[in-house]
């Protein structure tokens, strides 16, 4: 079937039989078929959206036609009109409006071309009946078909889309659509993500930061724009490209050789192990070749696989701290290690590593005499400790952690484990539990007791619990994942794997217990050693540092890494102590963050603090004064001369935004409200010596959330009439401007008194700002029109809104005061002024809606009968408006304690000489209470879920203290259960 046979058809035929021709149809042909008065409004619909080149004209012939379809002219409608001034398919769209279903029908196509935003526009609203076609049938990619690229709509929201699926729409959108959002905020983010990339290519050096990392996510990026992006200044660029799968790798080779340490670290990960042994060895090359200074140690020592010739080189000539780190590195050999001992002038801080590896006997016997703890510990982890070195290390130690180390070391060696065994001293609960795990005949609950109390004792009780042949089957199973060889030795678990095999298969922790581990620190210590050596993810790294059962001789080589966050683990508050090496490490490379982390949890050394005081960060430097006067350390601390402040004198981001916290100066609270930064503006927002002159300032900010947050700090100051006016004016300018985010300019709308502007503002109800323009237009004619709108079936008006008015007139009240919605009924409750017969209608309602009347600022309590100031005090048991009601109980003789009802003073209340009895009789009769006690005719109410929530409260079923809190429900007022039961109404007394 041809374009030309089917064209003029009255059905449309399946897209597939016809779409592809369309979409292969020449610019004459296309023509041609637009320009016949014959063409029928699907067809032109599939041209609109579907050929890739219709320009201005085409456009312009489509909407002139009569057939165009209703939702393309309400596209011309709004971004071109003046295309429709003679369009014969809007003048049939303006005669349909006469009917109520038809206007309501093209306010509801409108409403959903209303998108304020330029990607949602064309995903929602352009192509929201052609995208899954689209979808299905046009090619891209199929290898990058799934791929997701995350636009921010706002700071906490996002919206997903698929590259492939997005690219193709933008292709096919006309050019008037991307003329008409030229100015919005988010269409330059949204070009960047979906231009094609051609376009893209010649406007890349003019793109702003935000904008290049949205083109760095894309997965159609050429090698040119990779290494444009690759070389940009900025590091939030760079971490998109690198976080791009797509990422080519000579990219990824350029990259790794950044000067940022975290972007050439996240590189490095990437590259295949070839590249990446290529270039530690050219780097490790050119390092060797130049002066080794600090950075270009730190770097060296960072390559993952650097040479040991270029360790040798570090630990022989570099200073102590360098030469530490050279023997802890997992590339060292004993040749570095013996290089490092030869040396004369290392501290005894500095030879760690040595004491974890060497093999030299002479040095363990070195090491030992040092009295130093660090180094003992190190040397208890130590393979190559001799059984007499063993003996003379647990005898001078003393500590139960050392000894912990050693009997790992040694655990099959009893010799070893019997001198523990024999030691004096605090520890004997530990001893005890290490000699019955040593004990075969220990029984299996006291195995089960030692299991729940060795987290702190480290890998050695593990691994006994593995060979002891009372340990419960199922931890062995668990402990066989981790310790395989010592299970072998457990004759209990190895006749189980051979009876049954399968139901004995060892068995890791799961992922989300792992978890779970690394986030409370508290599992035991094998499992964050099986993490250290088995995961490669560097959050989960970084959280074992700071578990506190951890062996700290697994992570001392984290020190010189390159993330700061793992260099604040640390000196985490859950980390357990590390040695003098660590923090001098933070020290010398760590961040402003993490030498404050640093002083504040006191392990640094004196003279690393001093240095700290010349500092380069104001922050730092103030942190290190305290601590060392706190000292007593004697430093001379030059006073410097006060200037008058300026901002590029006022410290980083992070001491910008804490001194506009803090500060009470207001010179100081004038120039950072000028600052660059939204997140320094947004503090001097909340500062509580900020002024109003200030607060006016920052109303006017172009950033959405500082203003926001302003303009709430000024409604809690009394403005002067210039400044009142000042206000309304920026307010107003807010209102008005669709580029500003909505709950913004709900917040204006809320302030702003000028009714008409509210109205010219409102769309179609639907939105809270339409909602808040409903509330507060004074507008006659806006409100006129819009309950007009709503008795003609408009859901979108929202009546509560309506209802909280407080300029709709009489006729308006008198219809909102009969509705069924009681958010409507309690607005008009709270916010309008009532005469007498209104007053006694809401009188009658629910409790909500008589406490909400009882709060109303127009309202006299005085005019409210008792009964209905009695419902008002029921609906809450505490608050201003229940204290005024009690007041005015109280002025009609109705103490507090009898304003909350037994059934017998309700009765009284109404004047009415019944019993109870007789009374519950009655209710019987209409069926309205259920007799609980046949013999004495006791009666309860039906229960409330029974009426639904039409069920009232009256009071209470006895005058017995302990039934004062059983409310009664009925399913009508109580003056209407008066009239149900034929009593006479009248005015209860007081």
């Amino acid at each position: 079937m041809t374009l030309n046979e089917i064209y003029q058809a009255e059905t449309c035929p399946p897209k597939t039989q016809w779409l592809p021709e369309l979409i292969a149809a020449s610019r004459e042909e296309i023509d041609n078929f637009v320009a016949s008065e014959n063409t029928q409004a699907w067809f032109l619909n599939g041209v609109f959206h579907h050929r890739l080149d219709n320009d201005d004209k085409v456009c312009q012939s489509i909407f002139q036609h009569p057939n165009c379809p209703p939702r393309l002219i309400a596209i011309a409608q709004r971004f071109k009109p003046e295309w429709i001034v003679d369009s014969p398919a809007l003048a049939l769209i303006q005669l349909g409006m006469l009917d109520p279903d038809g206007k309501k029908e093209w306010e509801a196509t409108k409403s959903s071309l209303a998108h304020k935003e330029l990607a949602m526009f064309i995903y929602s609203g352009l192509f929201q009946q052609e995208r899954r076609y689209i979808l299905n049938h046009y090619t891209y990619d199929k290898d990058h078909f799934d791929e997701i690229l995350v636009l921010c709509a706002n700071r906490n929201r996002y919206q997903e889309y698929r590259q492939g699926l997005m690219r193709n729409l933008f292709a096919l959108t006309p050019q008037f659509i991307f003329d008409a959002f030229a100015d919005e905020a988010k269409t330059p983010i949204t070009l960047a993500a979906f231009q094609p990339i051609q376009a893209l290519a010649n406007r890349l050096a003019a793109m702003k930061v935000t904008e290049l990392e949205f083109v760095a996510q894309r997965d159609d990026l050429t090698l040119e724009i990779q290494h444009f992006l690759a070389s940009h200044h900025s590091v939030k660029v760079k971490k998109r490209l690198l976080e791009n799968k797509w990422a080519d790798e000579t990219v990824l080779l350029q990259l790794a050789q950044d000067l940022n340490a975290k972007i050439a670290e996240m590189a490095k990960k990437k590259l295949s192990k070839e590249r990446l042994s290529e270039l530690n060895q050219a780097l490790t090359t050119t390092a060797l070749n130049n002066k080794l200074d600090d950075k270009a140690l730190l770097d060296l020592l960072r390559i993952e696989a650097v040479s040991t010739q270029a360790l040798l080189e570090i630990a022989t000539t570099a200073k102590p701290l360098w030469c530490c780190a050279a023997t802890l590195h997992k590339s060292a050999t004993q040749e570095v290690f013996n290089a490092a001992g030869q040396r004369e002038d290392l501290p005894n801080w500095a030879k760690i590593g040595i004491a974890l590896h060497t093999q030299d006997a002479a040095q363990i016997d070195a090491l030992i005499a040092t009295d130093n703890k660090d180094l003992w510990f190190a040397l208890s982890d130590n393979p190559n400790l001799s059984a007499a070195q063993a003996e003379t290390l647990i005898v001078k130690s003393k500590d139960e952690v050392i000894w912990c180390g050693i009997a790992n070391t040694f655990i099959d060696n009893h010799e070893v484990l019997d001198i523990i065994l024999n030691q004096r001293g605090k520890k004997v609960l530990w001893q005890k539990h290490l000699k019955m795990l040593l004990d075969p005949d220990t029984s299996s609950k006291d195995v089960v007791k030692i299991q729940g109390k060795t987290n702190p004792h480290g890998i050695v009780f593990s691994r006994l619990m593995a060979r002891h042949a009372r340990c419960p089957i199922n931890f062995i199973i668990r402990l066989a994942a981790y310790f395989p060889q010592d299970t072998k030795l457990n004759t209990k678990y190895v006749l189980k794997l051979q009876e049954d095999p399968e139901s004995a298969q060892a068995e890791q922790y799961s992922t989300g217990k792992i978890e779970n581990l690394l986030m409370t620190g508290e599992g035991y210590s094998f499992v964050y050693e099986w993490v250290l050596e088995n995961l490669t993810d560097e959050r989960d790294i970084r959280r074992c540092i700071s578990v506190p059962r951890l062996n700290p001789n697994k992570v001392r080589h984290l020190a010189i890494s390159a993330d700061d966050e793992t260099l604040r683990r640390f000196v985490a508050t859950s980390a357990r102590k590390y040695s003098f090496y660590e923090y001098r490490m933070l020290a010398t490379i760590g961040n402003a963050t993490t030498l404050k982390s640093l002083i504040k949890s006191e392990y640094i050394d004196n003279d690393s603090l001093k240095e700290l005081l010349e500092h380069n960060d104001s922050s730092v430097k103030t942190h290190a004064l305290k601590l060392a006067k706190k000292r007593k350390l004697n430093v001379n601390i030059s006073t410097p001369i006060k200037k008058k402040p300026r901002q590029n004198s006022l410290g980083n981001k992070p001491e910008r935004v804490e001194l506009a916290k803090e500060t009470s100066d207001l010179a100081l609270l004038t120039i950072l409200a000028s600052d660059k930064t939204r997140d320094v503006r947004e503090q001097v927002t909340n500062n509580k010596h900020v002024s109003p002159e200030l607060l006016l300032l920052l109303v006017a900010d172009k950033d959405d959330l500082v203003t926001l947050y302003a303009l709430r700090q000024l409604k809690e100051f009394t403005l002067s009439k210039s400044e009142s006016e000042r206000l309304q004016r920026v307010l107003k300018d807010i209102f008005v401007d669709d580029n500003r985010a909505e709950r913004l300019r709900v917040e204006a709308a809320k302030v702003i008194d000028d009714g008409v502007l509210l109205a010219s503002q409102f769309i179609n109800g639907a939105s809270d700002l339409d909602k808040v323009i409903l509330a507060k237009s004074n507008c006659s004619e806006f409100l006129d029109r819009a309950f007009f709108a709503a008795q003609r079936g408009d859901i979108n008006i929202h009546y509560p809104s309506l209802a909280s008015n407080k300029h709709l007139n009489p006729l308006h009240v008198n219809q909102l005061i009969n509705s069924k919605d009681k958010q409507v009924r309690k607005n008009i409750a709270c916010y309008q002024r009532l005469d007498d017969d209104q007053i006694l209608r809401l009188c009658h309602d629910n409790e909500l809606i008589v406490y909400h009347l009882a709060s109303s600022e127009h309202l006299d309590l005085n005019c409210l009968p008792t009964w209905a100031l009695c419902k008002a005090y029921h609906y809450t048991s505490r608050g201003t408006v229940r204290e005024r009601v009690a007041q005015a109980l109280e002025l009609r003789g109705i103490k507090s304690h009898k304003i909350i009802m037994t059934l017998p003073n309700l009765l009284k209340l109404f004047g009415l000489k019944m019993s109870v009895k007789n009374f519950n009789k009655k209710l019987l009769e209409k069926g309205l209470v259920e007799i609980t006690n046949t013999a004495h005719h006791s009666v309860k109410p039906i229960n409330r879920e029974r009426f639904s929530d039409k069920a009232y409260l009256y009071g209470h079923d006895t005058d017995f203290p302990g039934n004062m809190f059983t409310p009664l429900y009925y399913p009508h007022s109580f003056a209407e259960l008066l009239a149900l039961l034929e009593i006479e109404v009248k005015e209860p007394v007081s």
